[in-house]
């Protein structure tokens, strides 16, 4: 299988597109497994509130003084 080298803002704008779907779905009346897609969706937000916590600190993650 292969995979395709995603940007952080790449991926930042995924979550965020699934964010904006799932929110979409759970307003929909022919959606009747609200209760998994809210718990999706509470994981989504946590998975964006990450990313921006990891953005704030300026990539200091990716430079971490932890050698390979």
């Amino acid at each position: 299988m292969k995979t395709n080298d995603l940007t952080f803002t790449e991926i930042q704008e995924t979550i965020n597109t699934w964010i904006d779907d799932v929110n979409f779905d759970l307003q929909q009346d022919w959606n009747d497994d609200k209760e998994n897609m809210f718990i999706q969706l509470q994981c989504l937000l946590s998975i964006k509130r990450n990313l921006e916590d990891i953005n704030a600190l300026d990539g200091q993650i990716f430079s971490s003084s932890i050698k390979k």
